[in-house]
């Protein structure tokens, strides 16, 4: 049972992830296409949404300037936490991660698209691809609402 929550908890938080940086952006007045000037730097909570939200669980995100972060999943007392490296490009609202993680001893890295909505400055929705099973569904998931902590 711990291994099916915490497989279930690694596929929450790469969807998470990977809808975090393949949403399209809002248009703002006064520009030309899909633009947003808002920072995605900083420490982001889950408040809604997602495929994985099967149990009561806590996702923070936190985005370095240097474009590294950490994902921590909290679930029944449980916490988890991921690094991960980033791309973002503003003009877009799309970028992609690496995110990296142990399971029984072993590291593993899972790379993901993302695209950011955003909804003023301290709320984004983020959807994800996973660039592996792209091929079978081109489809972009809903990670998850998140608000600026």
């Amino acid at each position: 049972m711990k291994n099916l929550k915490l497989s279930l908890l690694i596929a929450g938080f790469v969807t998470v992830l990977a809808s975090f940086l393949f949403v399209a952006c809002e248009k703002k007045s006064g520009t030309n296409g899909d633009s947003s000037s808002y920072s995605i730097v900083g420490t982001w909570e889950k408040v809604s949404g997602g495929y994985y939200d099967y149990y009561d669980t806590k996702e923070v995100i936190r985005l370095n300037a240097d474009n590294t972060g950490t994902v921590t999943i909290t679930e029944d007392g449980y916490k988890t936490v991921h690094t991960l490296k980033y791309n973002y490009d503003n003009t877009t609202c799309t970028g992609d991660f690496l995110l990296t993680y142990s399971y029984y001893g072993q590291s593993y890295s899972y790379p993901m698209e993302v695209k950011i909505k955003w909804y003023g400055e301290n709320t984004m929705s983020v959807y994800v691809r996973d660039p592996e099973y792209s091929y079978y569904d081109d489809a972009w998931g809903l990670m998850g609402t998140y608000e600026r902590q």
